[in-house]
């Protein structure tokens, strides 16, 4: 029998899947469209960034190149950003049905995509997006905590 608290905590959870599951949807179509960046030469690309504005650090630097750089090494990762957001979703999918598994799914993801960001733009860049993470894979295990209790019982 489940108590008000698990019935919550269900609730808590499907309304996290249902978010994220919509981020992760529009995540395949980031790393698609990174995919598709990839084509763009560079020297159109640099051409655009140049014609819209002139990227200037606190210094005066012209930075447009270190941007383009970041975005086309952002850009060779797309196929794996893609992939690992399919993968949080199976994950999403798998806790929304009651599966405690679908958790391991979605940490796994999450660390696939924290590397993806960490092979790009280096490990000290995506610190940030790594805590973020594990922020989220520390409340998706709280609140799905209780799957696993409910199957051993």
């Amino acid at each position: 029998m489940k108590t008000e608290e698990t019935v919550k905590k269900t609730i808590t959870l499907r309304v996290l899947c249902i978010l994220s599951s919509i981020a992760s949807v529009i995540g395949v179509f980031y790393g698609l469209l990174m995919i598709s960046i990839q084509d763009i030469p560079a020297e159109e690309a640099r051409k655009a960034m140049e014609e819209t504005r002139v990227m200037m650090d606190s210094n005066g630097m012209d930075t447009t190149q270190v941007t383009l750089d970041m975005v086309y090494a952002i850009a060779r990762q797309g196929q794996w950003f893609a992939l690992f957001n399919l993968i949080e979703i199976v994950g999403l999918t798998l806790l929304v049905r009651g599966k405690f598994a679908g958790f391991h799914v979605y940490a796994a993801s999450q660390l696939g995509v924290t590397g993806v960001f960490a092979i790009a733009i280096g490990f000290s860049s995506s610190l940030s997006y790594l805590i973020w993470n594990a922020i989220w894979v520390a409340v998706y295990y709280r609140v799905s905590k209780h799957l696993q209790e409910d199957a051993k019982s």
